[in-house]
This record gives C-alpha cells, sequence and structure tokens, in this order.
C-alpha cells in the first residue's frame, strides 16, 4: 500500500456512506465479485452486467443475501452458485458434456431422449446400467 491509497480509500468510504445499502461493504465485495466471474473466460455469461445489475437487485429485494463472514472464497462460491443455479452463468468446464455422443464425442445427440448422434448415428446408451 502506497500513502496516496489511504485518500483513494477514503474516497471509496465516502461514496459508500452515501448509500442506503444497510451492508454497503458486502454489496461492493459481492458486486466486484459478479463482475469478476462476468469476466472470468472459465463462464459463459448468458446475461449482461446491467441484467445481472437487475437480477442482483431482484433477489435484494427478495430476501437473498450474502455475507463475509465465512471469508472471501466462501463468499465467492456462495455468489458463483447462485448464478449457476439461475442459469446467469455456464460453467464452460461442464457445459457440452451432457450433451455429446459418448462414441464420437463431439456431436450433438439429435433425439430428445439420446437414442443417437446426428453425425456417427451410433446408438449409446446413457449409463451402463441402461438396456438397449
Amino acid at each position: 500500500m502506497k500513502p496516496e491509497d489511504k485518500d483513494k480509500l477514503n474516497k471509496c468510504l465516502e461514496i459508500l456512506d452515501t448509500t442506503d445499502l444497510g451492508l454497503s461493504l458486502v454489496w461492493l465485495w459481492t458486486w466486484s465479485t459478479i463482475n469478476n466471474i462476468l469476466e472470468d473466460e472459465t463462464y459463459k455469461a448468458n446475461v449482461t452486467k446491467d441484467d445481472m445489475w437487475d437480477h442482483l437487485c431482484e433477489a435484494v429485494s427478495a430476501g437473498m443475501g450474502f455475507s463475509l463472514e465465512y471469508g472471501a472464497d466462501q463468499h465467492h462460491e456462495d455468489v458463483q452458485d447462485w448464478m449457476i443455479s439461475r442459469d446467469y452463468i455456464v460453467d464452460t468446464m461442464f457445459e457440452d458434456e451432457e450433451d455429446l455422443c459418448e462414441s464420437c464425442e463431439s456431436n450433438p445427440k439429435e433425439d430428445p431422449e439420446g437414442l443417437y448422434c446426428t453425425s456417427c448415428r451410433d446408438d449409446f446408451k446413457e449409463s451402463d446400467n441402461d438396456e438397449e
């Protein structure tokens, strides 16, 4: 930290004090976390930042809350889980796994029940316990 950082932090506090947010630091941290998640290439955003702000405001109005009580990592996980559970973001690591053919691993299933692949036309089971 540099001496001039104190002045910058004091300006931030002045701004936060003008809001009507009860726990302004928590909401600042939450909004920062949301922005970081939206900018993270690990996730595909299904909403804009403006949409996300609206969703956050709706959630707060409905009584949803986040806490820093258990630390930054837990807070990040809680925000991330909330965003994923409402399809605001998708984890790209797991995005396509369920929709890929088990044989060629690259073509989407054509049948809604997942009976064959559009490319290789290979019949496949959803699991080893399924009967054909």
